[in-house]
């Protein structure tokens, strides 16, 4: 009888048992990264910018609702960086002529602590814990010396006794924010220091106006010191007051260009206007102007409207240049122009409307950066980047868009928007969503077709 034979296993059965768990594995795996991608880059943003487009608190306030849980997520991310950002001594790496390098940082911080402060004083966020350790960092990146490294190269040693508006300016405004807010007083000292000194100099410079680099006097900066100035209430009134009066009556008469608006660019010892307007410059004084002038702010800001505003079905925005003017450059200030609207006069254009009360330009404005700037829940894709690039930070960006969509109403009477979103914004929505539903049906058709099997 011939010996029975037994079933011998295949050597290779363990592996064929392996690749076939990953022949299944990786189409999941695939499967879950696409519809993953397809929810957070595709349908969130559709959703997002839908709820702000169609927003009754925008149209009627010209402010989302939720604005107070966006600066939350923001603040995380800025604790990440802010951290960071001094455990490194980032700015004493940076070269001193890197505009976003050694700008942003402290622009950024400003922008979250002037943001808080608004915030917090229309009770929509809370003074917590954790909100008073992020405000805390945010002071310590003005306050460090490492982060002024790039000005005391442009001004040597005595950079903080001299001119130099631009960093002096934001040295006050955030110091002076992170007081009221706080009731921390430890920064007071610096803060009337460059005050005191800054309001002298500015009383004594022939057109009120002084340099924020050597050869460099932006207006824009002088505003936004003065009115920093006139938040110090430890300097007389009548000071601060006289102040204001010097400097609006200086850019409504010499140093303003030939529409009536303060010029982007002087020479700070002979008056000489070196450039004219331009929408990212006259965006950023209006949103402080009104703490100069009531009536000057009013009266500008209609000006500028006349000359810049740019409005149809498609789009709305303000323009980097004026509308009978052949200019066409764009550089780091003005960021890209697109279809005649300039990037940043429009993002400042949301703050500067919503203090004029121009709740019709301040909401499409809104609609356009929300839908633009790629909202995801990791924050705006888009600043995101650009800021990632520029200065390793995913939210400085995002601190600008809060400190335009958070300036206070300051206008006589306020304008409704009553229209529909711009088309752009419903476009951009559609594409959203395209992209998450081509992503879903990809993935719907390749299971379909694999379980028919």
């Amino acid at each position: 009888m011939a010996p029975s034979k037994r079933p011998e296993t295949a050597p290779n059965q363990p592996n064929l048992k392996a690749h076939s768990r990953a022949r299944v594995a990786s189409p999941v795996l695939v499967s879950v990264l696409s519809v993953s991608i397809a929810i957070l880059f595709g349908f969130f943003p559709a959703v997002t910018t839908a709820l702000v487009a169609f927003s009754s608190s925008l149209r009627t306030r010209g402010q989302v609702e939720n604005i107070g849980g966006w600066f939350s997520a923001t603040e995380q991310r800025y604790d990440r960086w802010a951290s960071a950002y001094l455990a490194t001594q980032r700015a004493t790496t940076v070269h001193s002529e890197d505009v976003a390098a050694t700008e942003w940082p402290m622009f950024g911080s400003v922008f979250f602590l002037l943001s808080a402060e608004e915030l917090v004083r229309v009770n929509s966020i809370q003074l917590t814990a954790e909100l008073r350790a992020s405000l805390r960092l945010a002071a310590e990146v003005i306050a460090d010396e490492a982060s002024g490294t790039w000005v005391k190269k442009k001004w040597g040693p005595h950079y903080l006794d001299k001119e130099n508006v631009f960093y002096r300016m934001l040295v006050m405004l955030g110091l002076r924010a992170y007081a009221g807010i706080t009731g921390d007083m430890q920064y007071a000292a610096i803060v009337e220091r460059h005050a005191i000194g800054l309001m002298q100099e500015l009383e004594a410079a022939p057109y009120h106006v002084l340099d924020d680099y050597p050869g460099e006097c932006y207006p824009t900066d002088v505003v936004w010191a003065t009115a920093a100035i006139g938040r110090i209430e430890t300097i007389p009134k009548p000071d601060r007051e006289r102040l204001a009066r010097d400097v609006t009556a200086s850019l409504m008469g010499t140093l303003s260009d030939r529409h009536g608006l303060p010029a982007t660019l002087v020479d700070s010892r002979n008056g000489t206007l070196r450039q004219p307007a331009r929408g990212c410059a006259v965006s950023g004084i209006l949103s402080f102007a009104h703490e100069l002038s009531p009536e000057a702010a009013e009266v500008w800001y209609q000006r500028y409207a006349d000359q810049y505003w740019v409005e149809n079905r498609w789009r709305a925005g303000f323009r980097e240049h004026a509308v009978d003017s052949a200019a066409q450059f764009a550089d780091v200030d003005s960021g890209p122009i697109l279809f005649d609207v300039g990037t940043a006069a429009s993002l400042f254009g949301i703050g500067a409307a919503r203090v004029a009360g121009r709740f019709d330009h301040a909401a499409p404005l809104t609609m356009e950066a929300v839908a633009a700037a790629w909202p995801t829940p990791f924050g705006m894709l888009v600043p995101g980047i650009m800021g990632w690039a520029a200065t390793d930070s995913w939210c400085l960006g995002e601190t600008a868009f809060l400190f335009a969509m958070t300036r206070p109403n300051h206008g006589v009477r306020t304008t409704p928007f009553a229209g529909n979103p711009p088309l752009s914004v419903i476009g951009i929505i559609l594409l959203y969503v395209a992209l998450g539903a081509a992503l879903f049906t990809r993935e719907w058709r390749f299971w379909r077709s694999r379980l028919r099997k």
